[in-house]
């Protein structure tokens, strides 16, 4: 019996093929087969592990209409423990900065899976005017794997996730462009303008002068 994991179902073994002689039918029994694993009658090893451990042997046994019998032993592999599906992931990033350089700070990896961050694209420092896009790189970690449906939040935002397999998926998100900082706005005063607003300063210093009188 290959290695298997809790939970899962093994594939089906028939050891009817390896019987002959004696007076048919067969009957096949076993004994020493990992928990959650069945021989039938008809000799066939099916089921899904229920406990986790290490390889061993077992005793199967094949029993004539006659009342003869004869046993063989068999191995079976490791038995991993239950795998734990991931299907929800949340994450919050540092927001992009102008001006800033881009930060790796991420919260929510670690414990289930790692996480290898970067940015797209990728500058240094950030620029006003540009949408970034915060790209997350995940790798399950032991027994955890990914659900085929994962969904995962940046910042409390729906990202977008791609699961490329059971223990690896990407999540991206992208922030809204930046604005810079406004500076403030002097308008260009033509000559007229110009003349015009010294005959408006100098009437007022005028008046100002005779009140004073």
């Amino acid at each position: 019996i290959p290695a298997s994991t809790v939970g899962v179902p093994i594939t089906n073994i028939n050891v009817s093929s390896g019987a002959a002689g004696g007076t048919l039918p067969y009957a096949f029994s076993a004994t020493g087969l990992p928990s959650g694993i069945t021989i039938s009658a008809a000799g066939v090893i099916s089921g899904a592990p229920t406990t986790a451990g290490a390889a061993g042997m077992s005793i199967i046994t094949v029993t004539d209409h006659a009342g003869a019998s004869a046993s063989i032993y068999i191995t079976y592999g490791t038995i991993s423990p239950m795998l734990t599906r991931i299907a929800v992931a949340a994450f919050t990033v540092t927001e992009p900065i102008v001006g800033a350089s881009p930060s790796i700070t991420i919260f929510g990896c670690g414990i289930d899976f790692t996480c290898v961050v970067s940015w797209l694209p990728n500058d240094d420092p950030f620029q006003a005017g540009v949408s970034y896009t915060v790209e997350i790189e995940l790798t399950a970690i032991g027994t955890n794997t990914f659900d085929s449906s994962l969904t995962a939040t940046v910042n409390g935002q729906n990202a977008n996730v791609t699961v490329t397999s059971d223990t690896t998926a990407t999540v991206r998100f992208t922030f809204p462009p930046m604005r810079g900082a406004s500076a403030l706005s002097i308008p260009m005063l033509n000559p007229a303008m110009l003349a015009l607003l010294a005959l408006m300063l100098g009437g007022l210093a005028f008046r100002q002068r005779r009140r004073s009188v």
